[in-house]
């Protein structure tokens, strides 16, 4: 009889640390703030944590499956319609031959239920990990100053700064297209009596409504903008080669925004402790007008030129539109 005796302590030594490391790395997987996948060099599910499962409404059933593949998830976020309109196993497949090439990668993805997720993904030891980030709120606030930042509170249209950058949008398209743009500002003629007479809260809601009818007089691709107080600016760009086509075209514009403007506005007046009163109350708008190519001039040029336009039409009795003549 042969008996064999052999010093296994530090075998056990090293399984037991081995447990150890296993179970303190899915307390950190499980307890990070991000949904954690892992996946093995066969696309195998090989770890995620609750929040994975949360963020991407995924089933207790399906994650279950001890052998659930990266395929198998792709799979069925395709047949829900996470991805959109898709056929689904050109879409497995196509997403299958990326993960194969195991790079690092960063977008963002919005779910169908209005979650935006920032997805990373890396190699690491034996495939590779993928962390979603809830940037839901993030995105939000981004928008929140951006409008701010942009646009003008009363009206939501387009502030000065932004008018900027879309006058500075124009002038290249008309470089690159030789097609010429217009530019119109607009003044309202009675709107200081009005302020002044039934106070600042009337005033606001003429100038949404009037905000709301020159936008409906113009293209998606135009510009409406507001300068402040009373005053407006309407950009046109993509019009003729031609200047005579395109005097033509920004003055038909011209014209139905100023018809437009010049309709009754319908006002509420809201009085405290008192039935709230609606006045109809008219208001006309003078317009002045540059139609210009890139090379004619700078935007604070189109700009000078424009209100000087619109002064004359001011001066000439108002509700009119007056075109500024670059070659006088």
């Amino acid at each position: 009889m042969l008996c064999v005796i052999a010093d296994i302590t530090d075998r056990k030594l090293a399984e037991q640390q081995l447990i150890e490391h296993h179970d303190m790395l899915g307390a950190i997987i499980e307890n990070f703030p991000g949904g954690v996948s892992m996946f093995d060099t066969h696309l195998r599910l090989t770890a995620h944590n609750q929040r994975f499962r949360q963020l991407l409404d995924f089933p207790d059933a399906l994650l279950d499956n001890p052998e659930l593949s990266y395929q198998d998830l792709i799979r069925f976020n395709a047949q829900r319609g996470e991805y959109g309109p898709c056929d689904v196993e050109q879409y497995v497949a196509a997403s299958v031959t990326r993960a194969l090439q195991f790079e690092p990668h960063k977008f963002e993805r919005v779910r169908p239920n209005g979650v935006v997720l920032e997805i990373h993904g890396q190699p690491v030891p034996g495939g590779f990990e993928t962390i979603y980030i809830d940037i839901t709120e993030r995105k939000k606030i981004e928008a929140q100053v951006h409008q701010l930042a942009f646009y003008d509170p009363l009206t939501r249209l387009p502030n000065r700064r932004m008018l900027g950058d879309r006058l500075n949008q124009t002038m290249a398209l008309s470089k690159r297209s030789a097609r010429y743009a217009a530019i119109m500002i607009l003044d309202l003629d009675n709107f200081k009596a009005l302020n002044d007479t039934l106070g600042h809260a009337v005033g606001d809601l003429l100038l949404q409504q009037a905000a709301k009818r020159m936008k409906a007089c113009v293209r998606e691709v135009d510009t409406v903008a507001r300068l402040g107080g009373d005053e407006f600016v309407v950009l046109l760009g993509d019009l003729d080669t031609d200047k005579a086509a395109s005097t033509t075209q920004a003055n038909s514009i011209a014209e139905k925004i100023r018809a437009a403007l010049a309709e009754p506005y319908s006002l509420t007046i809201k009085h405290e402790g008192k039935a709230d009163a609606v006045i109809e109350h008219q208001c006309t708008a003078s317009i002045g007008v540059v139609v210009f190519i890139d090379n004619e001039g700078s935007p604070e040029d189109f700009l000078k030129w424009a209100d000087s336009a619109m002064y004359r039409a001011k001066d000439a009795g108002s509700n009119l539109i007056r075109f500024f003549d670059l070659n006088a």
